[in-house]
């Protein structure tokens, strides 16, 4: 009995010095992109990408310099991470944290009471300077010579690691974590290759099966472990498998369906291949690439979101991925066909505020692009033949959005560029480019991009075709609602 006993009371010291004190954190920072802006402390385990966290910790609000400090009670040492009003990471990575830490954190660095802590959260950018990313260099490689080289690669990082960490008295759940994201790099550089190969392998080769690069282990054992759910790469990894077994197996660029069956095939695939909290993140992700979806699919696009919605509710095993889901559809389905076009206010080119309803009664075609966006500016001519051709109409408005930085650099860019290659007439700009309030609702992710409005102020396409194609469209519909009347 007494040893029994004995054994007990051990084992309650050994938990005991192993579980972790709670206590109090302080981090002071001082970065211009926050200015007069909510700042947001999350621990990792809520993170949903480098753009989304499910909850945070705590908040504060940075000055008018960009300065902003926490102090918080933390329950040990884990990793943790700053993000914006916006939720996009402030600090590049995650950031491990210990009870006692004092952290302080600059535009280009980090500093940290402790030796140890330093070292650790600087370790992910010295590990990218030393390896920096080549990807599309590796996707033109023979499958042989891409393995080849990649394994080579990654048997040097996991040396360098381990010399990193060598001297240093860190956790050593810090160590398993980066060792861990090495793994799912490594495997989701393998995925990208596949996806890419297989993508562009119509006419020239045949796909490649997802078993082809010798995986050291199967994709789908790694994925299983989910003791790193919240880490971006982990959350890429899952994501890539399923668009590489799409790709490999469903998708064929011969055929126009293709890309209109690409959801629910992609849905069939988690539901066959996952389940519990790998099965969540696997469907959340699905909308991450909503704004890729949208514009092969249209009006099919709504349907199937909302379909994949209703299954999510029956099988999510956790409300964290499912409200990320189900936020995003809730923002698409604004701008399905029918809806009103969400309004905004801009300034146009001589610092006059001009509103969407100002273009009430006409069909509104919108352009949303910026000065720097080369497939833009090289179809220039493009846009000036479509002002062209639809001179003559009184009833259509080309409408141009220019996305800039919100800068006044950007600013005279814009107008030098208007200046300098003149085309359209209602010329408006978006400083914060795809931040800026007004404009998010039209959830626009890459330029150009357009969108088509009719004359009562309702979307007909979020995803309008382009200036080469429009005018046919618009004629189709004008037609089939009104006479065409050219102006005099």
């Amino acid at each position: 009995m007494h040893r029994i006993l004995s054994i007990l009371i051990i084992a309650l010291l050994m938990l005991s010095c192993n579980r972790e004190k709670k206590g109090i954190i302080y981090i002071e920072g001082k970065q211009h992109s926050v200015k007069d802006q909510k700042v947001y402390l999350t621990e990792a385990r809520y993170s949903q990408g480098y753009t989304r966290f499910y909850k945070a910790l705590d908040s504060t609000r940075a000055d008018k310099e960009g300065k902003y400090a926490f102090e918080v009670t933390i329950r040990g040492s884990d990793f943790y991470q700053l993000r914006n009003e916006n939720e996009h990471l402030l600090w590049g990575h995650d950031l491990f944290l210990k009870p006692g830490d004092t952290i302080q954190i600059s535009e280009t660095g980090i500093h940290a009471n402790s030796l140890e802590t330093t070292e650790i959260n600087e370790f992910p950018e010295r590990l990218s300077k030393e390896f920096p990313h080549r990807l599309p260099e590796w996707i033109k490689m023979k499958p042989r010579a891409f393995n080849k080289t990649i394994n080579k690669r990654f048997k040097e990082i996991s040396e360098y690691t381990d010399d990193y960490f060598a001297t240093l008295d860190v956790p050593s759940k810090a160590v398993k974590r980066y060792k861990k994201e090495n793994i799912f790099h490594r495997l989701n550089l393998k995925l990208n290759y596949l996806e890419n190969h297989n993508y562009y392998s119509y006419g020239e080769w045949y796909p490649m099966p997802l078993d082809s690069l010798r995986f050291s282990k199967p994709v789908q054992s790694v994925i299983q472990d989910t003791s790193w759910y919240y880490s971006h790469t982990y959350q890429e990894l899952i994501k890539n498998y399923v668009s590489t077994k799409y790709y490999s197996k469903y998708f064929n660029p011969l055929d126009a369906r293709s890309d209109k069956r690409s959801l629910i095939k992609r849905k069939e695939i988690i539901d066959r291949k996952f389940h519990g909290k790998v099965r969540d993140i696997a469907l959340a992700s699905l909308a991450n690439d909503f704004w890729r979806y949208l514009p092969a699919m249209q009006d099919r696009f709504f349907e199937d979101i909302e379909k994949i919605l209703e299954y999510f509710k029956k099988v999510k095993t956790t409300d964290q991925f499912y409200d990320f889901y189900e936020e995003m559809y809730f923002k698409y389905k604004r701008i399905e066909p029918g809806n009103p076009a969400p309004g905004f206010t801009l300034r146009d080119s001589s610092g006059q505020h001009v509103s969407l309803n100002h273009f009430y009664g006409d069909f509104v075609y919108i352009t949303f692009w910026n000065t720097m966006n080369r497939v833009f500016t090289s179809n220039l001519d493009k846009y000036r033949s479509l002002s062209s051709e639809i001179g003559d109409y009184d009833n259509i408005s080309l409408v141009y959005i220019a996305m800039q930085p919100d800068n006044k650099d950007a600013e005279s860019a814009w107008k030098y560029f208007l200046k300098t290659y003149p085309f359209g007439k209602h010329h408006l700009i978006a400083p914060g480019q795809m931040n800026n309030k007004e404009i998010q609702p039209y959830l626009i992710e890459a330029l150009p991009t357009h969108v088509l409005i009719d004359p009562e102020g309702i979307i007909i396409t979020p995803r309008a075709p382009g200036p080469d194609k429009i005018t046919e469209t618009i004629f189709k519909i004008m037609n089939s609602q009104l006479k065409i009347n050219p102006s005099s």
